[in-house]
């Protein structure tokens, strides 16, 4: 009795699902993402007791991937380049003082909400003066003079 002969056909696509999910989480982009997603759908499919041969099984998966990469690396892009600061979107606008200025890197720091922030801008400031926050880039905050 050969046990790979038992395995069905569901169990194999769900199996490779997740096997395809977790290599997700080893890798930058979504790659094995929308091949989980194939996968797992088909295996849920081939549930139901439709009967497909494994070339049609393998077409399903692909489509089924391409689709949900169509449908929603955009969305997921967006999500996850919304929260890529780490929440500091409620930052942008504040008003904040300059505390220290380096004029020949355009670069300084202000004290804001208890902690030193590295700051940097494309135009002179001085120090005591008022500045708008931009954006957040990692660590530092890009200003400009009000």
């Amino acid at each position: 009795m050969n046990i790979l002969n038992e395995i069905s056909d569901h169990t194999v696509w769900i199996s490779l699902g997740l096997l395809f999910l977790a290599l997700e989480l080893l890798t930058v982009g979504f790659f094995f993402f929308f091949l989980g997603i194939g996968s797992l759908v088909t295996g849920f499919i081939l549930l139901t007791d439709i009967e497909l041969s494994i070339s049609a099984q393998i077409i399903l998966a692909v489509l089924i991937s391409l689709g949900s990469l169509l449908v929603l690396r955009n969305p997921l892009k967006k999500w996850f380049n919304s929260n890529k600061n780490g929440g500091y979107h409620d930052f942008e606008g504040t008003i904040i003082e300059v505390s220290t200025w380096n004029t020949s890197h355009r670069t300084g720091t202000a004290l804001f909400r208890g902690t030193h922030w590295q700051l940097k801008s494309t135009s002179d400031l001085s120090v005591g003066q008022q500045v708008k926050i931009l954006e957040v880039e990692g660590i530092t905050l890009v200003v400009e003079g009000v």
